[in-house]
This record gives C-alpha cells, structure tokens and sequence, in this order.
C-alpha cells in the first residue's frame, strides 16, 4: 500500500492494579507507586485502598508520613484527581472484590500493612491476591516485604542486629505476619518478586534510582531508602520485567545525587 494508505501501529496499553494500605510506611509506597504509574504513557492504573475495618476503620483518605510538604500535596492532589476502590479486607467477599479489579490486569503491585504492631493482615491480604490473581490468570506480582525477612542479603551489622531482635521482639507479631506473608507468595505458582526495602525514611527525597541486592556478596545498603524510589523500582518491574520468582533487597542508590543538587 501507498505509505499515506498505512495503518499506524497501535501504542501497546498495560494494566496494573496497585492495592495499598491506608496506614503505614509500606503503604506509603503503595501510595506513590499509583502516583509513578499515573505519569507512564500507554498503562492504566486500578488503585485499590485497603484496610481491615474492624481494627483500622473505614477512614480512606489518603494521607503519606514524608517531611518534603511540597511532595505531599502533590500526591494528595493527585489522588484528588483520580478514582480509587475501597475495600475492607477483612469482608467475606474481598477475593470475589479482587477479581473484578484483576480481571483484564498485566501485573498486580501489592503494599499492604505495615511494619508496627497494629492491625495485622499482610497474609491475609496475601492469600487473596495470590487466589484473585489465579483466578483471572495474571501472573506478575510485585509484592512489598521488609528488610530483616527471609534472607535479605544484607551482612551482619550492628543496624541488622538491631532491627532483627526488633522484629522478633517489639514488632514480634509483624515478623510472623510478613514472614507468613512471604511463604504465601513463595508458594505460589505466580510469576513474583519480593521487594524487601531499607528503612523507608520520612526525611529521604527520591533520587530516581535504587541498588538492590540479589545474593549475598554484592555488598551492603545504606540504611534508608526514599518511598518514592521503592515505589518507581516495584511499577517497573511489575511492567517492564526482569526479575522472576526472586526476592530482592533494595536500597538508596548513593551514586546518584538529589535531583535538587545535581548541576544544571
């Protein structure tokens, strides 16, 4: 055919859904991931809160605990923007909930509960993903644990001793959560990276960029790590992969300045 007679090809779409907590760090990221994904030509969002109601309630405004305030209206006007489901994933009904949002999806991204002793439901959020997306047939997860889970990789200092007797201490009842949280995703037949990050800092500004670790010998992470980067590095890799069925630590990336301090 005469090139003015051509058919453009069409922009390829992807869809992912992005379930977050409505308290806490790791639901922070969950938070931003929505915001990341948002701004990525030719992928459709399907953000989802969830809270167990009976501990948490049904309060789903979006907040996010960072120290940057300019960073944090941005998030809350673009979720101001937007549409977002809400569901309680202590309801009888959750997995059935699930599916509808993961009917059609590429990827599921999941940041649930948080690292503290309150409400406790990151396996029970777990097991109904891992059933929803089986049930739909999608296959990719990218799923937020914690440092101090499961082999992170990380050599033995005096900050890991720490936040391991932490864990099985203090936060014993979030260890055994995570931990069993983990061993769902393990299980599974899904397609799966666990992200374990560095503590995910208030004060921390996104850098655009991440180490991770994937075996032990590649070296340590400094201790903090910006939600927004954990949140860039989980959308990419739930949409653009290259990690599979692995578990991964993640940390700042020293080597790349602060986009406030790199030179014009």
């Amino acid at each position: 055919l005469p090139h003015k007679f051509m058919i453009p090809a069409l922009m390829t779409t992807q869809t992912v859904a992005i379930l977050f907590g409505i308290k806490g760090g790791l639901s922070d990221v969950g938070k931003f991931a929505v915001e990341h994904a948002l701004k990525m030509q030719g992928v459709t969002v399907r953000p989802v809160a969830l809270s167990l109601e009976a501990e948490e309630g049904s309060d789903y405004s979006i907040e996010v605990d960072i120290k940057d305030e300019q960073l944090k209206l941005q998030l809350k006007e673009t979720f101001n923007g937007i549409k977002y489901k809400t569901l309680d994933i202590g309801d009888p009904g959750a997995q059935g909930k699930l599916e509808e949002v993961f009917s059609g999806c590429d990827a599921v991204v999941s940041c649930l509960g948080n690292r503290q002793n309150k409400a406790i439901w990151c396996n029970l959020g777990a097991q109904k993903v891992v059933a929803a997306m089986r049930s739909q047939n999608v296959n990719r997860l990218v799923q937020l644990s914690s440092m101090g889970i499961g082999n992170d990789y990380l050599p033995m200092s005096a900050i890991k001793a720490l936040w391991w007797c932490m864990l099985r201490t203090s936060n014993k009842q979030s260890y055994k959560d995570l931990v069993a949280m983990e061993a769902t995703v393990l299980s599974s037949d899904v397609d799966f990276v666990i992200v374990r990050p560095m503590g995910i800092d208030p004060d921390e500004k996104p850098r655009g960029s991440w180490k991770i670790l994937q075996r032990r010998g590649e070296g340590t992470l400094p201790i903090t790590v910006a939600k927004q980067d954990v949140a860039q590095f989980m959308v990419t890799e739930a949409l653009k992969p290259t990690l599979h069925r692995q578990c991964i630590t993640i940390g700042k990336d020293t080597s790349t300045a602060l986009p406030s301090s790199k030179k014009k």
